[in-house]
């Protein structure tokens, strides 16, 4: 089987995008850490550069809503990464 990485950030949770930017924080529901969510905003963020499979994706979508922070993105990328 193939592995495809796909990007995490616009494509992950569409209605992200379509907020207004601003100073408010977010808290990561798989952690409960306090984040900002840059989605929204005019440069990348940095949740862009994270690549998960289209299952890890998927897996995400069916355990939480919204976004999750890079600390727990980098986390699950470094697992996925992780020879088993």
């Amino acid at each position: 089987m193939a592995f495809t990485a796909m990007t995490y950030g616009r494509d992950f949770i569409p209605s992200r995008h379509e907020r207004a930017v601003s100073d408010e924080r977010d808290i990561c529901p798989r952690c409960g850490s306090a984040f900002h969510c840059g989605v929204a905003d005019a440069a990348p963020c940095p949740c862009t550069t994270v690549r998960l499979g289209a299952a890890t994706l998927a897996a995400l979508r069916e355990q939480y809503e919204g976004c999750l922070c890079l600390r727990c993105l980098l986390e699950l990328q470094q697992r996925v990464a992780a020879p088993t």
